[in-house]
């Protein structure tokens, strides 16, 4: 198989994600605002708060801090700058830079995975919160569907990652 026909199939499926929730102010308005960077964050950031015990409590919030700016820094300045695929010509509101790995899905996920070794509890929850952002990435335009599978699987390793870490030196 080609990398043409790769980038063949990975358009037809991004098409059909998008086709599938139509031309719905509804989902506009519901995936930008589970793109909006502040609500990915906040929401993240509230559920570390719900779920850390209160000893530590400032490591942990600093870690967790450590955490979104690494992996922000190199899905967003290395991984992207070393692939340089363009992104979908669908939405003027998109970032400018390059479009693989999604970087929003590497967040969420890093962040999802990362808290679900926490509190298993609430790991449906926060990977479907995580699955609602990658697509509505590819819902607004800004993404094909193997920048937001990738990215996810890249944030699930960072997330394990951190969570070893957070295990071994913070808890």
């Amino acid at each position: 198989m080609s990398i043409d026909s790769i980038i063949a199939i990975d358009h037809l499926y991004t098409g059909s994600i998008r086709s599938l929730f139509g031309n719905s102010s509804f989902f506009y308005v519901l995936f930008a605002i589970f793109t909006n960077p502040y609500f990915i964050l906040l929401f993240f950031y509230i559920t570390a708060l719900f779920l850390f015990s209160s000893q530590n409590i400032i490591k942990k919030i600093i870690f967790f801090f450590l955490i979104g700016g690494c992996v922000f820094f190199v899905s967003d300045y290395l991984l992207k700058y070393i692939f340089k695929i363009s992104r979908p010509d669908l939405n003027q509101f998109c970032p400018s830079n390059y479009s693989f790995p999604s970087s929003h899905s590497v967040i969420a996920f890093t962040y999802a995975v990362f808290l679900s070794f926490i509190n298993r509890h609430f790991t449906l929850l926060l990977l479907f919160i995580a699955g609602l952002i990658g697509t509505s990435r590819i819902y607004l335009g800004c993404h094909y569907l193997s920048d937001v599978v990738v990215g996810g699987v890249i944030g699930s390793l960072f997330g394990y990652l951190f969570f070893l870490m957070f295990k071994k030196y913070i808890a």
